[in-house]
């Protein structure tokens, strides 16, 4: 044998293993079923449950996830990055979600202002600009709370602030067009 086979002939204690085994009636090659975890848990079935699961609640956890499908955290981190191709990321702030009509608005404005600067070319200098907000003191949620498994191709999540306690601060800022001066007026008013 090892004439023949060189590298790829078994050992000695093999060859014997299987002599025995001969001698003794078992004349398959193949490997018999047996008890204890199968070599891989990578299979279609496990990966379209975890997707399963995913496309169920985004915000689901690797450690939730093991939990539900009995595969190790390896195993869970290796179908959800190599097999499905998700990363987890975390929603970004934003002031407040914009309707259609609220973004249609915004546009038309600012075209509007566009078209008043083209017609006068001193028309941003004359605008002394104030904006103002409530600050609403609250607890916002955990950064880690709020993270969704995304793929690369889909845009990142998003949240709004949309828990509010009673205690408020309004905060006023007016800006005139000069560079480097900062704003004209910080007017804080505090309402209990």
């Amino acid at each position: 044998m090892v004439e023949v086979y060189a590298e790829k002939c078994p050992n000695y204690s093999t060859v014997t293993h299987w002599v025995r085994k001969f001698k003794s009636g078992f004349l398959s090659v193949m490997d018999e079923p047996r008890e204890g975890r199968p070599t891989s848990v990578v299979t279609e079935k496990n990966v379209s449950t975890v997707e399963g699961l995913v496309k169920q609640d985004r915000r689901i956890t690797v450690k939730q996830l093991k939990s539900e499908t009995r595969i190790s955290v390896g195993s869970v981190e290796k179908i959800l990055h190599d097999h499905l191709n998700l990363n987890k990321v975390s929603a970004r702030w934003v002031p407040r979600l914009l309707t259609a009509d609220q973004k249609k608005e915004r546009d038309d404005c600012c075209k509007h202002l566009l078209r008043l600067e083209a017609n006068d070319d001193l028309f941003f200098q004359k605008i002394v600009t104030m904006d103002e907000t409530w600050i609403y003191q609250f607890d916002p949620e955990p950064k880690n709370a709020s993270m969704q498994w995304k793929r690369p191709s889909s845009p990142p999540p998003k949240k709004a602030k949309v828990t509010q306690s009673s205690g408020k601060v309004m905060l006023s800022c007016f800006w005139d067009w000069s560079e480097g001066e900062g704003p004209l007026m910080l007017a804080p008013y505090c309402r209990p």
